[in-house]
């Protein structure tokens, strides 16, 4: 199955659409970066379960992008609607524009050209076998659980054995003059560490799983948590860690799409503040420009 695309940017489509229309009005260049992200973690212990949001991927935000005809800036909120169009376009030309006039003595405004725009229509989603919100707490519990518990049992030498899971479901929406993109992705990451004792010596060995889907991983967690749990009773005597990468899904993948993690047309920022936040570009619109 594909992952959905995010219900909540599907109906402020049109209000981000009437907002970049605005913005082209005032810059030559602008566009408009939308993120709904949720994301999830759960682990289990000899001592301790516990399930929880994960803050730093969860949260809805928007960048938006412009050029004055030498230089970059953003302005990032996370809050929308019909009534607060004008205010974001009178808060990018009067709060970020301006601070191009108080660069630092010494420092001169650098120029920069104007980003391609060329078109581009582009919408598509991630695949996965089990969604982990439908799979539910209880049956992701219940299976961090057995891992848990089939590395205790494995080895008297064995004091615990953690296991534990992330997901992050994240839609992104990407407009400009001539742009629309959407992605929508799953991923999917776990592990199970041990820790174990040898006399007075305690090491501990981890073992990472990770997929760009969902809680089908929880399948290849158990059965290389019945394999290679124990296992790592005697490999953590020889103290071997072995890294989980975690792929945070923070950005745009696809290059040969136009979707990029910095630099031409792709904002890094995903999380907006309060408020409202501004960025600029070093010796452009301001300090601090991500792209």
């Amino acid at each position: 199955m594909k992952v959905k695309a995010s219900k909540y940017l599907h109906d402020i489509k049109p209000i981000l659409l009437r907002l970049r229309d605005r913005l082209l009005e005032e810059f030559p260049y602008a566009s408009i970066l939308a993120t709904d992200s949720q994301a999830k973690q759960y682990s289990v212990s000899r001592t301790a379960t516990n399930i929880g949001m994960v803050g730093l991927w969860s949260g809805r935000g928007f960048v938006v992008k412009v050029y004055d005809g030498s230089g970059y800036g953003e302005y990032s909120f996370n809050e929308i609607s019909e009534d607060r169009v004008e205010e974001i376009v009178a808060k990018v030309k009067g709060d970020l524009i301006p601070m191009s006039g108080h660069l630092p003595e010494g420092v001169e405004r650098s120029v920069y050209a104007m980003l391609e725009d060329e078109p581009l229509v582009f919408a598509d989603s991630t695949e996965y076998e089990i969604d982990p919100a439908e799979y539910g707490d209880e049956k992701i519990i219940r299976e961090l659980t057995r891992i848990s518990e089939t590395g205790r049992a494995h080895d008297e030498r064995i004091l615990d054995c953690g296991a534990f899971l992330n997901y992050q479901k994240y839609s992104k929406l990407f407009l400009s003059r001539n742009r629309d993109m959407e992605q929508n992705v799953l991923w999917t990451a776990g592990g199970f560490s041990v820790m174990a004792s040898r006399g007075q010596e305690i090491k501990r060995s981890y073992k990472g799983f990770s997929n760009l889907g969902g809680a089908e991983l929880l399948e290849r967690m158990r059965d290389g948590g019945e394999g290679d749990a124990g296992a790592s009773g005697e490999r953590a005597h020889h103290a071997r860690r072995v890294r989980l990468h975690l792929h945070t899904g923070g950005h745009w993948h696809d290059r040969a799409r136009g979707l990029r993690p910095r630099g031409g047309d792709g904002h890094v920022r995903e999380e907006a503040g309060a408020g409202g936040a501004v960025r600029g570009q070093a010796g452009g619109l301001g300090a601090g420009h991500h792209a």
